[in-house]
């Protein structure tokens, strides 16, 4: 038997080895996306009009602001994370904000460090300055240093951002400000350097000269000069005008379609100023004016590179009569939506002006309509165009071969991070459902029209400990919700740094410096998911890149990806150091999702009453209806047969109203016995609910195949026992995937008993 076990162990260990190694291969970034691209023949280009980094660095840039950042991509489009991974940043004159636990991190000595700064001086004109130059002005004597405080220049630094952007970082406190910078010139032979030392790629192929176009806080390339300085008159030419040249009151101006030929005061190899075309990515939109009641034309500015292109465009300030808004038609609806698709191809016809004309064949584009394909039957949108929102109707039907649904998974343990952050956490699943669904955090702040064309939010529908997330978020008692595939997370405060960060008002913070009343994982007893919950997706992740609040404009509900009835879960103590859930079984002493919330949470008043046993008094006087057979499957075996549960089905009805058809695993059978022709009382366990069945065991025919199977097959759906494997876990053994519809024929045959396991 030792000899047994020593395989299965040895068997098991290269089984994980496989994995592990398989793991990370599978995350092993290449070393090359494209052919010809090598770590040798990378270098460095500053990136024209970069204004992201601004907000993401949280930097002021005003006239006190001792930060410049100027930001790179390389030659081969934004910085190339399969080439450039694990590098990190590079830094000079650390102090204590760029060191870890007092080390030096960067593993270089000073006189690296200087070797370093010499080159970036050598390289980077500040208003046609050098570094040594700009600290020499207060001090004549100065020179380049490794020390804080020795340079104008306090830390230099190359520094990477999840984006794929490389920055180039200066600290100016002795030197000069960020208004002050005119231009910021890179000079041919620009290296980059990585956080040893080494040389990283090629020197920059050319000289690059920015502006600082303070007017709207960025970097650009600097356009071709006249010979008194000024931007030359044939630098900027309009080269194509946006596809959208007439507005109305109220409209915003669209630069899609608009292009400007550009030319740069830098040269090529062959002394040529440098030309570029720029399109509406490129450029920013300054200041108009669209609600004039006088017609004509209105004045859009467009900055080019810091250069101001005034584009004038028709307006009209024409309106709807919003007392004739029933006489409008709106053509192209079809007969019924299916979920993942969406509402196009509509136009208006009958609009009524208040000049008294009417407009036709009015084309909508997808910001004029709010009209989610997300809920199944009638649904209400809205239609928004001028002055006027036109509600409409229309059906959504759910996909025909694979339907889509929203199931919350029960059985697992826990999504949490305890010595983290405590975030605690539950699995989403959408069946049917194509739609990624990605790493996004500030959930709650994503908000939609449902199904009646209300506004809401997911945490309206999310409730903790009976209160809902909204209401607990408004008195800062969690912090916020987000989503990683398929996991929901609910994150709480943890540090008083994070109450700093977020700017909690005064009133709200206990004389500990954290929210009064704040929740953590230990005092998050029972979530319940409100009928109309609807699971959140977004077409990018977000999740630690610090953008997730503009991001969340763009966050939707996928389609489909909502419930159909509540769901409670009890966070549930397991007989081993992990948790669990428990969605309970319909009971006869509580009837209602709330009655039980009452009554967990009265057993949390006192911790240490907050157990199994107890719990379990509350879950175990089941209804007759809470778990019942309605498919048996295979009811006679012969003598000597494994147990087959193909077939077997057991009807659940839970508390809060839902049903659950659950199949099983054969192994997570109890009592089956056929060593003996008989009957054979079996069972399997329904959220510590035993559901009996009884099964024949016949003598074995001669020369006939046994017909049991091997114990591997089918789905065990039943939770912690102490045998007979019926523990739910993270490794599949639990309760499976649940049905939303209820098998109707139940076996006569079949004797039921429920007892408390």
């Amino acid at each position: 038997m030792s000899k047994v076990k020593t395989w299965i162990t040895w068997a098991l260990a290269f089984v994980l080895a496989v994995s592990v190694i398989g793991f990370v291969a599978a995350f092993n970034p290449k070393t090359a996306s494209a052919e010809e691209q090598t770590a040798e023949n990378t270098y460095l280009i500053p990136l024209n009009g970069y204004v992201e980094a601004r907000e993401t660095m949280n930097l002021s840039y005003n006239a006190n602001d001792s930060g410049v950042s100027v930001w790179f991509t390389t030659n081969w489009g934004l910085g190339k994370e399969n080439l450039w991974q694990n590098l990190g940043s590079y830094a000079v004159n650390c102090d204590s904000w760029a060191t870890a636990s007092g080390s030096n991190m960067y593993e270089t000595t000073e006189e690296e460090m200087v070797t370093i700064l010499e080159d970036i001086n050598d390289h980077i004109l500040i208003n046609g300055k050098t570094m040594l130059e700009i600290m020499q002005e207060d001090d004549p004597a100065a020179e380049i240093t490794a020390h804080e405080g020795g340079t104008a220049f306090w830390r230099v630094m190359f520094h990477w951002d999840a984006n794929g952007h490389i920055a180039l970082r200066f600290h100016t406190d002795q030197g000069v400000k960020y208004n002050e910078i005119e231009t910021f010139t890179i000079k041919a032979g620009f290296q980059w350097y990585d956080r040893y030392g080494n040389k990283l790629g090629a020197p920059t192929d050319r000289d690059y000269t920015l502006y600082n176009d303070q007017t709207n806080n960025q970097f650009v390339w600097q356009l071709k000069q006249t010979t008194e300085g000024e931007i030359d008159s044939t630098a900027v030419v309009l080269a194509s005008e946006p596809t959208k040249m007439t507005y109305y009151k109220g409209d915003t101006f669209d630069p899609t379609g608009i292009s400007f030929d550009v030319v740069y005061e830098d040269t090529d190899a062959n002394g040529a100023n440098i030309t570029e075309t720029l399109t509406a990515d490129d450029i920013v939109v300054g200041t108009y004016d669209f609600t004039g009641d006088e017609g004509g034309t209105v004045t859009v500015p467009i900055y080019v590179n810091g250069y101001v292109y005034n584009l004038e465009v028709n307006y009209s300030p024409i309106q709807i009569d919003t007392a004739k808004l029933d006489q409008i038609e709106i053509d192209g609806l079809a007969d019924s939506y299916t979920l993942e698709t969406s509402i196009s191809g509509l136009t208006l016809n009958n609009v009524p002006y208040t000049d008294g004309t009417t407009g036709n064949n009015i084309a909508l584009t997808a910001e004029n309509i709010n009209a989610p394909v997300v809920y199944v039957g009638e649904c209400t949108g809205y239609i928004t165009y001028l002055n006027a929102t036109i509600e409409f109707t229309y059906n959504v039907v759910n996909n025909e071969t694979i339907p889509i649904t929203l199931e919350i998974d029960s059985s697992n343990y826990p999504i949490f991070q305890a010595t983290v952050n405590n975030r605690l956490g539950f699995k989403v699943t959408i069946p049917g459902s194509s739609v990624s669904r990605k790493a996004i955090e500030n959930v709650q702040m994503a908000t939609w029209i449902n199904q009646d064309g209300e506004e809401v939010s997911i945490g309206d529908f999310i409730y903790i400990n009976g209160v809902s997330y909204t209401q607990l978020a408004s008195e800062y008692k969690v912090r916020k919700i987000l989503a990683y595939g398929d996991t929901l997370l609910i994150d709480v405060y943890t540090s008083t740094s994070e109450v700093t960060e977020d700017e909690i008002p005064a009133e709200y913070i206990g004389e500990d410096g954290m929210p009064i009343g704040y929740l953590t994982y230990d005092t998050i007893y029972t979530i319940e998911l409100k009928e109309g919950f609807t699971y959140v997706t977004a077409d990018a992740d977000s999740w630690g890149l610090g953008t997730s609040e503009e991001d969340s404009k763009n966050y939707y509900p996928v389609p489909g990806g909502y419930l159909t009835n509540s769901v409670l879960l009890v966070r549930y103590p397991a007989t081993s150091s992990l948790t669990r859930w428990m969605r309970p079984l319909a009971t006869t002493d509580y009837t209602s999702v709330d009655a039980m919330v009452t009554a967990v949470l009265g057993l949390a008043e006192t911790p240490e009453d907050y157990t199994r046993s107890n719990l379990d008094a509350l879950f175990e006087n089941v209804t007759d209806d809470a778990a019942v057979i309605t498919s048996p499957g295979i009811t006679e075996f012969e003598v000597g047969d494994d147990y087959d549960a193909e077939g077997l089905e057991v009807t659940v009805k839970y508390l809060d109203g839902g049903t659950e058809v659950m199949t099983f695993n054969s192994a997570a059978i109890q009592g089956f016995d056929s060593e003996e022709a008989g009957t054979c009382d079996c069972y399997v366990t329904v959220n510590n609910i035993q559901v009996h069945f009884t099964v024949t065991i016949k003598e074995a025919t001669s020369g006939g195949d046994t017909g049991g199977d091997d114990n591997t097959g089918g789905d065990n759906t039943g939770d912690d026992s102490t045998g007979g494997g019926c523990s739910s876990s993270a490794l599949g053994i639990g309760i499976g995937a649940a049905v939303l519809s209820v098998t109707a024929a139940a076996a006569a045959v079949v004797l039921i008993r429920k007892k408390r396991a």
